[in-house]
């Protein structure tokens, strides 16, 4: 019986060139992701909106990112490997231009949401790089990976900035949409081909988490203006809570579950999400109160 083996591992392309386009698609993926705090005031301006409103531009980015990441996990876990990968950099390229252009806030939102599917890009360049590369430099490039999911953030902002006070609001978009060129072919030259392994998708896993997430989100960001003791603040937070309950439940139940919530049994990694949340609650409200100082 024949072994699959991947392009890279059949020689047609190196492995120092996949690891690097694998670094590339993983910074340039949380640099455009991180768009959106520096630019929160200049939003609000240019697309007179409140400050509300304008958070988002941040927060839709992150909350397509969130049902995105394990939902392209699933997908790049087979055959499907490569095409999800090079079609993450593609949607990502489509809402850089949507934002881009002098559309109005809407399509400037609906484009930050297309963003968010470059956040699946790390996961998949990881599994790219676990099957990919020889051992060695598969450690290496894994580890490069998870680096740079800060080094994104830390070019992405000061980047941002310039360009959108030089030039505008739309600037930083046109640019990003200029390197997602570049990462598309990258992508397309350099990624080997598939495991033969078929995916298995929740796809109903996926929905469910992503209205819950979106409903809470929604009560958070217009709790104060509605009230938070009004009928529609009531109704959408407890609404939420069950569809994220039903979730949960339906995980443990489903037989290729989109993210295996039993893991959380095992310290370890039941410590590492509990420390990267509260980073992440430290970090969220810090960062647009701090844009919008500066």
């Amino acid at each position: 019986m024949a072994v699959h083996r991947p392009a890279s591992a059949q020689g047609s392309v190196s492995p120092g060139l996949l690891a690097a386009v694998l670094v590339f698609l993983a910074v340039e993926s949380t640099a455009v992701a991180s768009l959106g705090t520096p630019l929160l005031p200049t939003v609000q301006q240019a697309e007179h909106v409140s400050l509300a409103a304008s958070q988002w531009a941040l927060t839709i980015t992150l909350l397509t990112g969130a049902v995105a990441t394990p939902l392209m996990g699933r997908l790049g876990d087979g055959r499907l490997r490569r095409r999800t990968t090079i079609g993450a950099v593609a949607v990502m390229l489509a809402g850089c231009v949507l934002s881009a252009l002098p559309a109005g806030f809407a399509v400037f939102l609906t484009g930050r949401a297309l963003q968010g599917a470059g956040l699946g890009l790390v996961p998949l360049a990881t599994a790219v790089a676990r099957d990919g590369l020889p051992a060695d430099r598969s450690r290496r490039t894994i580890a490069a990976i998870g680096v740079t999911t800060a080094v994104g953030i830390g070019v992405g902002y000061p980047l941002a900035g310039l360009l959108a006070e030089g030039l505008g609001l739309y600037a930083p978009f046109w640019f990003v949409a200029a390197v997602s060129v570049v990462a598309l072919g990258a992508a397309v030259a350099v990624l080997p081909e598939s495991p033969p392994r078929p995916p298995r998708i929740d796809a109903a896993g996926a929905i469910v988490l992503g209205a819950g997430i979106a409903g809470l989100l929604l009560v958070l960001s217009e709790g104060a203006g509605w009230g938070w003791a009004s009928a529609a603040t009531l109704a959408s937070g407890a609404a939420s809570a069950a569809l994220l309950a039903g979730w949960a439940v339906w995980e443990l139940r489903a037989r290729h579950p989109l993210i295996e919530l039993r893991l959380l049994r095992r310290r370890p990694v039941l410590a590492a999400n509990l420390t990267v949340f509260l980073i992440a609650v430290g970090f969220y409200p810090l960062a647009p109160l701090v844009v919008r100082f500066a």
